[in-house]
């Protein structure tokens, strides 16, 4: 699965643009039902093994652009933006760890 996915410490995960096929995922022959529920897994998993960090209060945000190759394994992880520093690196960790994810099926 390419990358792009954002996602805040709430649950609001948005996907950017995506190119290289021709369904509205822009992921060749994938439906956004297939994609939307792969991200939802995804984000569950992340959630269940993210550690927050103790002394950040306060409604927070972090956008992380990753990159998941077919098999579920991570190839790219990046804070593009976040609005506490202390979070960047709890936010990181938590991807890396919950990679890597199940493959996403093959069209």
């Amino acid at each position: 699965m390419p990358g792009g996915a954002r996602a805040d410490r709430f649950g609001r995960w948005r996907h950017g643009d995506r190119t290289g096929g021709g369904s509205a995922t822009g992921l060749k022959g994938i439906s956004n039902a297939d994609y939307n529920q792969y991200l939802n897994q995804l984000k569950k998993r992340v959630e269940s093994v993210w550690k927050y960090p103790e002394n950040v209060t306060g409604v927070q945000k972090v956008a992380i652009r990753f990159a998941l190759d077919r098999a579920g394994k991570l190839t790219l992880a990046e804070v593009l933006d976040s609005s506490d520093a202390r979070l960047n690196s709890s936010a990181l960790d938590a991807i890396r760890r919950a990679s890597p994810s199940h493959p996403f099926r093959k069209a």
